[in-house]
């Protein structure tokens, strides 16, 4: 199988086409793609496989920051290198592959902090054991933050981490962002 930026942008479609994912979160895994990779000349036949992730993003963000607020840069890059991951797990093993919203790379925010769930945290709260062994240990929370458990479901606690001095705007963000990470649409709760 060849691993072109174009499959790479392509495969997003077929996951959602074939109900592997959803369709919102497989369109915002290819814009990510799409995006990053269009600062590249003749990017459509890019070998992934061997593809510095670290320098492409660093180009996006110089010749792109004019046209996105930093937070927006940021959801670009967190987006793009859990595309390029996934993408290749699914290159290794087509039959084995699904899509986690859990398996991000740690992505340093402004304070410095990573978002991705420490492998303690992942354990308590009930994660398998594939997800446990992508968890960051290297996970720090901003001395003024809350931290804030929340009783997802049987077996399962998310951990919401927010500023004290959290603003409407801000919730109705993560809301709007929450509604991204969908992983399959079922008629029960």
């Amino acid at each position: 199988m060849e691993t072109t930026g174009k499959n790479l942008v392509d495969h997003w479609n077929w996951a959602a086409k074939k109900g592997l994912m959803n369709k919102n979160t497989a369109g915002a895994m290819r814009a990510a793609s799409a995006q990053v990779l269009g600062v590249l000349d003749d990017w459509q036949p890019v070998n992934v496989t061997v593809l510095d992730v670290d320098d492409v993003l660093k180009r996006f963000k110089t010749l792109r920051h004019a046209d996105f607020k930093p937070e927006s840069l940021e959801t670009y890059d967190q987006r793009f290198r859990q595309a390029v991951k996934s993408y290749l797990s699914y290159v290794a093993d087509p039959g084995r592959w699904r899509f986690s919203t859990r398996d991000r790379a740690a992505a340093p925010s402004k304070n410095g902090s990573t978002r991705s769930k420490s492998k303690e945290q992942a354990e308590s709260n009930g994660a398998p054991e594939s997800m446990i062994e992508h968890a960051s240990l290297s996970r720090r929370v901003p001395d003024l933050a809350n931290s804030y458990p929340f009783p997802l479901r049987p077996g399962f606690t998310a951990q919401l981490v927010l500023p004290p001095d959290l603003k409407a705007s801000e919730v109705k963000r993560l809301s709007t962002f929450m509604s991204t990470l969908v992983a399959e649409e079922s008629g029960s709760d």
